[in-house]
């Protein structure tokens, strides 16, 4: 999938989705690599456009919880 038909894009005018198309960037990662940490403050937000990911929650001990999957 490209940005550009994602989803998320529908929501917007087209200028405005044409817009963020060309300011975004495109980041790849690994598989099991940390994106970001729970309570971490981003200053970006993230679509996927392929593969999936788990936000997990950190409990105690080295312990995460799978809170959701996508």
């Amino acid at each position: 999938m490209n940005l550009e038909s994602h989803k998320f894009m529908s929501f917007f005018a087209p200028e405005q989705a044409a817009e963020l198309c060309k300011i975004a960037g495109i980041d790849s990662f690994l598989p099991k690599q940390v994106i970001f940490e729970d309570g971490e403050i981003s200053d970006f937000f993230f679509l996927i456009l392929a593969g999936q990911l788990k936000f997990r929650k950190y409990e105690c001990s080295n312990q995460y919880t799978i809170i959701a999957q996508a």
